[in-house]
């Protein structure tokens, strides 16, 4: 279902469903590393790694607990939304279409997300992002303008390699005649 879609289907009324016995989304964060020190986020602060305790990287055993807790949690029924990301690139992590792959056979959640700023998302993984049952790519766009893009994020990476490596992926995506990832940006 496209998100369109999604934001028209029925909704769970809060206040009829309070207390919950579980949450209704769970953020995995894959990495709080970053390729962008974008001026409006806590990475460009010179003392990042300090004060965020280390740049980490969720592993494959982390993985395995953190799912198995959701699975537990949820009574195996899953979450309606489970999202890749918080402060780092989740593609910086190798082993995060793992992460989707292994969520989506779990039943971990109704729609797995992952949010990206869409640089690494480069032709060598499409097939196996495709493949993974990602439900949702969300590309946050960090300037209208190349201008913009290089100020706001502090990097080279153009906004043209960013659409350049989602035209590939949406092509792929089409000669695999598959419907997943939905893909949408913010700007």
């Amino acid at each position: 279902m496209n998100y369109s879609n999604l934001r028209q289907a029925p909704r769970v009324n809060l206040r009829d469903e309070v207390p919950l016995s579980y949450p209704l989304a769970i953020y995995v964060e894959p990495t709080n590393k970053c390729n962008f020190k974008c001026k409006f986020c806590p990475e460009s602060l010179e003392d990042y790694s300090e004060l965020s305790g280390g740049l980490n990287q969720l592993t494959l055993d982390e993985w395995q607990l953190i799912s198995t807790e959701i699975s537990s949690l949820t009574n195996g029924n899953g979450v309606k939304t489970l999202n890749f990301y918080m402060m780092g690139e989740p593609f910086i992590n190798k082993s995060l279409l793992t992460f989707v792959g292994d969520a989506k056979k779990r039943g971990l959640s109704d729609r797995v997300i992952i949010t990206s700023n869409g640089s690494l998302i480069k032709p060598e993984i499409h097939k196996n992002l495709v493949a993974s049952g990602l439900d949702y790519l969300r590309i946050s766009i960090y300037g209208a303008t190349e201008a913009d893009q290089k100020e706001n994020t502090q990097t080279n990476i153009s906004l043209a390699k960013v659409r350049g490596n989602l035209r590939e992926l949406v092509k792929l995506r089409s000669a695999m005649n598959a419907k997943k990832p939905y893909i949408y940006k913010d700007d």
